[in-house]
């Protein structure tokens, strides 16, 4: 489950730096800058994902468990690839069709300006 409320959490906020105007080299018309920063984004949610948190009794601490070994990388890239296609499903169920909506309604808009 957490994977799939940061890969939403993670899509709102690129759609927010995009909308905002705030970050220039992110918007709407950055298509390939926007794919390599999402797959970014996915790992490291993915990795903050991976990490097992354990409270230690004896010294009353929240010890962090990360084992660096070929099986513990593949997991990660695992979890990066469902990461980011958690991030994709929802951009393309839930923001897409807004913003598709929105431009017809603008092309539609813009007709009726012009008398067609």
């Amino acid at each position: 489950m957490a994977s799939g409320s940061s890969a939403i959490i993670v899509t709102v906020i690129l759609q927010v730096l995009k909308r905002s105007g705030k970050v220039p080299w992110i918007s709407k018309e950055t298509g390939r800058l926007n794919a390599v920063l999402g797959v970014v984004l996915a790992g490291l949610s993915a990795a903050g994902v991976s990490y097992s948190f354990d409270f230690d009794n004896a010294t009353g601490d929240m010890v962090a468990h990360v084992q660096l070994n070929a099986w513990a990388v593949l997991h990660w890239l695992e979890h990066s690839v469902a990461q980011w296609a958690a991030q994709q499903g929802f951009f393309w169920a839930a923001i897409r069709p807004g913003e598709l909506l929105t431009e017809l309604l603008a092309v539609e808009r813009q007709r009726q300006r012009m008398g067609l």
